[in-house]
Parts: structure tokens; C-alpha cells; sequence
């Protein structure tokens, strides 16, 4: 028994004891950052995917969860959006800078969808009017409704910029329109 005491003595010495303390730490704060988060259920829903993650760029993210207040600062003012192509940036909107030619509802969008576009909204329609001069010819929205045939919104802004609302049934008018997307970066 004297002879392992001794044995022991020997290499106890101030390095061994604080190279064994810092091992057991550097375990143990591993070990307890992987028992932050055990499960999806202790995050956020539709934040992360967990073991089934979908494919793409970012496996683990689920698309649109991370958004702009998520990011730093720095970050935020790094990124320049920009605009597909011929399109102009107005606020948050991108639109087609010139008209195109007068069609019916349909025709307008499923060009724009094949485009990878859309019809913009009444509002947008508006934020495209205001980044534009007047007047503006009347032109399509995406806003359909049921009257008792289908109808859709149009928009008009004279000269003084005051904007004029109508409807008209899509298959039998045709009015110009413009495309949207939203920038990216």
C-alpha cells in the first residue's frame, strides 16, 4: 500500500491535478450545451426542422423563419437588395418600370406568373402609382371577386394623383398592367 502512495506522489504534481480539472470541464460544458435543446419542442415553432430536415441551402432553417429583425446590425446594413431585370424598385416592391400591353385578367397573369412575377395587390398598385408620374392608365389588379361573374379590381390615377377604384369582368375587358416580385438580395 506504501508503494502505490508513493507511485501516486510522484506524478501528483500541480499540472496533472489542473490538466485533470480543466479535462472535466471542458466534458462537462460540452455535455450541458448538448442538453439545451433536446427537441424541437423547445424551440420555436417553425424555426428549425430537427432530424428530418428538408433539403436546400440551409437544411436545418426553415425557409422564411429567420427574418430581417433577426439579424445584427452590421449584417442588416451589409445587404443590398436589388431587383430582377427591367424592374424598378419602389419601397419594398420592384415593378415592371413601362406598361404592357392591354389584355385580359387572365393573359395578365398568367404572363406575370410566367415571368416568375405577379399582379400586384390594390395597395401595391397604389405604392407603384405613387414611385411613378400621373396620370396612370387604368390597370389590373390581382383582387378577384364573384358579382355574380368574375371580376377583378382596376386602378386609375389622374392627373391630380387621385387614385380612382372600378372592377370589370375579366374575360371581357382588357387594361394594361404591371408585373411585381419582391427584391431580393
Amino acid at each position: 500500500m506504501k508503494q502505490i502512495g508513493r507511485a501516486l506522489g510522484k506524478r501528483l504534481t500541480y499540472a496533472n491535478v489542473v490538466a485533470t480539472l480543466a479535462l472535466f470541464m471542458a466534458m462537462g460544458g460540452t455535455a450541458a450545451a448538448a442538453v439545451l435543446i433536446t427537441s424541437n419542442s423547445q424551440v420555436a415553432s417553425n424555426t428549425i426542422s430537427g432530424h428530418l430536415a428538408p433539403t436546400g441551402k440551409h437544411a436545418n432553417l426553415i425557409s422564411g423563419s429567420v427574418n430581417a429583425t433577426d439579424l445584427a446590425s452590421s449584417v442588416k446594413s451589409s445587404i443590398k437588395v436589388h431587383c430582377p431585370a427591367g424592374m424598378q424598385q419602389g419601397g419594398d416592391l420592384c415593378f415592371d418600370v413601362s406598361l404592357r400591353t392591354a389584355v385580359d385578367w387572365q393573359t395578365a397573369r398568367s404572363t406575370c406568373a410566367n415571368a416568375g412575377l405577379r399582379l400586384p395587390s390594390v395597395g401595391e398598385l397604389g405604392e407603384i402609382f405613387n414611385n411613378t408620374g400621373a396620370p396612370q392608365v387604368t390597370h389590373w389588379t390581382d383582387s378577384l371577386f364573384f358579382n355574380p361573374t368574375p371580376e377583378a379590381i382596376e386602378l386609375t390615377e389622374n392627373s391630380s394623383r387621385q387614385i380612382n377604384i372600378s372592377a370589370s369582368i375579366v374575360t371581357s375587358n382588357v387594361d394594361q398592367y404591371r408585373c411585381v416580385a419582391t427584391p431580393t438580395n
